[in-house]
């Protein structure tokens, strides 16, 4: 029933992103062992083979860890080839492949048996890591500030559940040996399963849920109507690298009707993705993805809280929306360690109204149960979930090159058949085509601050934007081999999905945050109304900047000077409030200081346009500043749409700047306007040179 094994090599992947069919990746292997155990744990068979090198010679540094010599090599192997077969017979007769590290395994084994242009049998087996399934009972905290713990090596699990370490360390036979005893150990106290077969879920079952959950409509074979359902964007900061307006163009060109952005931990895409997607007739779906971790707050060491998984969260409307929104708050306060925000499953299901969820990914906590043979308490799981969210949960179906996939996927299947729960298909999307896999290795570097050939890229290759055809050749190419017809349904159920999301932002209501003092706010200025906060705020600094001109000398200060100062606060407090915007300010202040206490630099970033600049409208053509009206609709700098809701002049005494342009356009500003360059982002107008390359607004939309 158990085969664990392990291998030695001539060193190192290069790259463990890297597929198996990159032969100067992958090491060569120069032993696998392994032994085969019943469902008991009683050894039925043990191997230890030593590979004869061919072709290649192993190096000084990788003898000095396994100490076989190329000489014992030559004299004791066997053909690479006689050795796979072995192995290959092993697998194809018992359930779970059992390694420490197993992904490194299988790739050099799978690479290996594509040398050889053998099958590479290894997917076909279901996979038991136990590096990556005992990172929370080894308990190991990260370093260098990283947020969960840290994979264990084969020695620091040994000396977890046996108090000590093992003899004759990396000897492929010795680690097999020692894995076993750590595996059947970690069975007994409960923290892996896999004590009994999984039942596999046949095509002839898939059939039959498809013939009970169809309706009579025909088909398109040719182009299955589906809506992404995992779309990140460049607002995944450092994981997402694509636009939206660049999933959009694929959108149409397959015919989608609707789609969901769901990036990671952050709504602050969605107002783009909604008008984007309302102006090509396509309907936006508002999702994330977030970490969840349902050990915040019970350790006072943060570090000790554990491994974070993912949860995709949709939106249905606008209690969702506000929800969703709330469950961000949490996460970015309560919830919030190492740069990331993490929420709990209890502030998820006090907030559920108006949401819906996924089962989610191989990262979620629903997977990790399975991939540790704890299926009883995953069941228990998905049926807290149904009683929670009943119809809005749903299982969601992926296709991978990783062989606990399909593992994961056979126990949603049976979930789904025993509690007729909604299949969907989905991809992981991070960019918009297969081309574009180099974009997200440039942020992923960018994020890990090291170059791409050091740093650790996402191992999955295939998250581009999925059309059905894609779908289908994943199915076919990865072996899961379920049917057309079931295939076709799951996709079907992305629409049902987008048909029961139907939030709409509201772009004609203007709406200003409120402020709501906090009791030292209230206590200090002895008020609890925004108009008397601001106005003796504003004239304590006013103060303040009287008598600092005064001490320096900057600016004469005399009383006609004095009353001009005041005269124009009250103007510009009348001002701020016939515009209905007291609230606002004091708002920014309270995120203002907040940021000044963590120490971030603060400063002036205001800056206009005088009358007669131009600015352009949607319809094309450009119009002076000074004639724009409230109502009227603009092109931002972003190439976006956006109403004006307001409209502030007034006279200024500061230095103008004219700024002239290849195309001979001339505009003047105050130097502290800021101008969306190319090549340095946001510049001020006094800073901008001539090698800066400012951003064309026609080229954006």
């Amino acid at each position: 029933m158990y085969i664990v094994f392990d291998t030695e090599t001539t060193g190192k992947a290069k790259s463990f992103s890297a597929p198996i069919t990159d032969f100067n990746n992958w090491p060569r292997m120069v032993q696998i062992a392994w032994k085969v155990f019943d469902k008991n744990g009683v050894e039925i068979d043990s191997q230890n083979l030593i590979i004869k090198p061919q072709g290649y010679i192993i190096p000084d540094d990788a003898i000095k860890i396994h100490r076989i010599t190329n000489e014992k090599a030559k004299s004791e192997g066997i053909p690479l080839r006689e050795a796979l077969e072995k192995f290959g017979e092993a697998v194809r007769n018992y359930k779970y492949l059992i390694a420490h590290n197993i992904t490194f395994d299988e790739n050099v084994v799978g690479c290996e048996l594509l040398r050889e242009g053998m099958h590479n049998y290894i997917p076909d087996i279901l996979h038991i890591d136990t590096m990556t399934r005992t990172t929370e009972f080894v308990g190991i905290p990260n370093k260098m500030g990283r947020s969960g713990f840290k994979y264990p090596s084969m020695m620091e699990l040994h000396e977890k559940l046996f108090g000590r370490g093992f003899d004759d360390a990396h000897d492929a036979l010795a680690d097999v040996t020692a894995l076993a005893k750590c595996f059947f150990e970690l069975q007994k106290i409960g923290i892996l399963g896999f004590k009994e077969s999984e039942e596999e879920i046949s095509n002839e079952s898939l059939a039959e849920f498809v013939e009970n959950n169809t309706s009579e409509e025909s088909l398109d074979k040719d182009s299955i109507p589906l809506a992404p359902l995992g779309i990140h964007t460049f607002h995944s900061i450092l994981e997402g690298a694509g636009s939206v307006s660049e999933y959009i163009k694929i959108a149409q060109s397959l015919g989608h009707t609707a789609m969901a952005i769901t990036d990671n931990a952050t709504l602050s895409g969605t107002f783009e993705f909604y008008n984007k997607c309302k102006s090509k007739g396509i309907k936006p779906v508002f999702g994330i993805e977030i970490l969840l971790n349902d050990n915040i707050g019970i350790f006072e060491n943060k570090a000790l809280e554990g491994d974070n998984f993912k949860v995709k969260i949709f939106i249905k409307d606008e209690k969702g929306y506000h929800n969703l929104n709330h469950l961000l708050y949490l996460a970015n306060t309560e919830g919030y360690y190492n740069k990331e925000g993490r929420i709990t499953t209890e502030w998820l299901l006090k907030h559920k109204e108006g949401l819906l969820v996924s089962t989610s990914g191989l990262d979620s906590k629903l997977a990790s149960m399975v991939l540790r043979g704890k299926e009883n308490d995953a069941e228990n799981y998905v049926n807290m979930l149904r009683t929670e969210f009943e119809d809005d949960l749903i299982i969601e179906l992926k296709f991978s090159k990783f062989a606990n996939q399909k593992q994961y996927n056979n126990f949603l299947l049976k979930m789904m058949r025993k509690y007729n729960i909604m299949p969907v298909l989905s991809n992981d999307t991070y960019y918009p085509t297969k081309d574009d896999s180099i974009l997200q290795d440039i942020v992923t570097s960018i994020k890990q601050h090291r170059p791409m050939s050091s740093c650790s890229l996402k191992e999955n290759r295939e998250l581009w934007y999925f059309g059905s055809q894609d779908f289908k050749k994943m199915n076919t190419k990865h072996g899961f081999n379920y049917p057309d017809a079931f295939l076709e349904l799951c996709m079907q159920n992305t629409l049902k999905v987008t048909d029961k999301c139907n939030f709409k932002f509201d772009t004609g209501t203007e709406k200003y945050p409120r402020y709501e003092p906090t009791q030292d706010v209230i206590d200090y200025f002895k008020s609890d109304k925004s108009e008397e906060i601001i106005k003796k705020l504003s004239f304590a600094k006013l103060r303040q900047k009287i008598k600092k001109y005064q001490e320096n000398g900057i600016v004469e200060m005399t009383e006609e000077k004095i009353k001009k100062y005041v005269d124009r606060l009250n103007y510009e407090l009348e001002v701020i409030e016939s515009k209905k915007m007291l609230d606002y300010f004091l708002v920014n202040w309270e995120i203002i200081n907040y940021y000044r206490k963590q120490g971030y630099d603060i400063g002036p970033a205001r800056g206009c346009f005088v009358p007669g600049s131009r600015v352009k409208m949607i319809d094309g053509m450009y119009a002076p500043i000074d004639t724009i009206e409230i109502g009227d609709k603009v092109i931002d700098a972003f190439g976006d749409e956006r109403k004006v809701i307001d409209t502030l002049e007034y006279d200024i005494e500061e230095d103008i700047i004219e700024l002239e342009f290849d195309d001979g356009r001339v505009i003047e500003c105050t130097l502290d306007h800021e101008i969306l360059t190319e090549n340095r982002g946001w510049v001020k107008a006094k800073d901008l040179t001539e090698e800066d390359e400012v951003v064309d607004i026609n080229k954006l939309l």
